[in-house]
């Protein structure tokens, strides 16, 4: 009986705003869904594909982990799970666009072909995936997801979201990130002054640079009007640079 919410956590894919106060678990012996001592059943088809074996409990795998959460919960959270999923899988978008069509007239699938539709495995972290569905929501031009950028020092930089028309960078400040960037024998301050450096060096060489906090996933106005402030700094950087004499 894999349980969608419990297979995600067993595979160790990003949690975020789902409720985990009710156990789900799908069966394919029941004809009808049902809750019994705080546990969903969720009578519903399952491939030996769409199975793995995790520790010795048979879990839903990734790609059907996700479409089966992103049935039954909100686009956000659900586009938390489906990028974590693709990225688990090496952003394989096509057995996860196989499980969906495969599910496509079941309850709830028009809203997981929405996710599906929107999941990208370059999402690097639960604030990463928020932020995308931030810009969603707020009208943003699509980013290209963690793109690099050869400095005119032949030092490549890489970004977490590149806003290619309006020349723009987003970059999401998590502390997780700034452990995994984390030398041996450095400390969070020298990662923070190395991210300062850079941001100088991106700023130097036209873009416009926006920096996201998990406080700023909750102020939409504020963070759009942020972003059309560095669109207009990033556009006349362009400009700049194409007018800028060589040598």
């Amino acid at each position: 009986m894999p349980s969608h919410v419990t297979a995600a956590a067993l595979l160790d894919l990003p949690l975020w705003g789902v409720d985990l106060s009710m156990v789900h678990v799908t069966r394919a012996d029941l004809h009808a869904s049902r809750v019994e001592a705080g546990v969903v059943h969720h009578a519903a088809g399952l491939n030996d594909d769409e199975l793995c074996d995790v520790d010795g409990v048979t879990v839903t795998g990734p790609e059907r982990t996700a479409v089966d959460v992103a049935r039954h919960v909100p686009f956000e959270a659900a586009v938390v799970v489906a990028d974590g999923a693709l990225r688990r899988t090496g952003n394989d978008r096509e057995r996860l666009l196989a499980v969906m069509d495969r599910m496509r007239t079941w309850q709830g699938a028009r809203a997981a072909g929405r996710v599906v539709a929107f999941a990208d495995g370059g999402s690097e972290s639960v604030g990463e995936s928020r932020a995308r569905v931030q810009f969603e929501r707020i009208g943003l031009p699509t980013p290209r997801l963690q793109a690099e950028i050869l400095g005119a020092d032949g030092e490549l930089y890489r970004a977490d979201f590149l806003f290619e028309e309006e020349n723009t960078l987003g970059e999401f400040d998590g502390r997780a990130k700034y452990q995994r960037y984390l030398e041996p024998d450095e400390e969070p301050a020298d990662v923070v002054w190395r991210e300062k450096r850079r941001e100088d060096a991106l700023r130097g060489m036209g873009y416009g640079v926006v920096r996201l906090t998990w406080a700023d996933l909750r102020r939409d106005a504020i963070v759009r009007e942020r972003f059309m402030a560095a669109f207009g700094r990033g556009e006349a950087g362009r400009r700049r640079a194409a007018t800028r004499p060589e040598g």
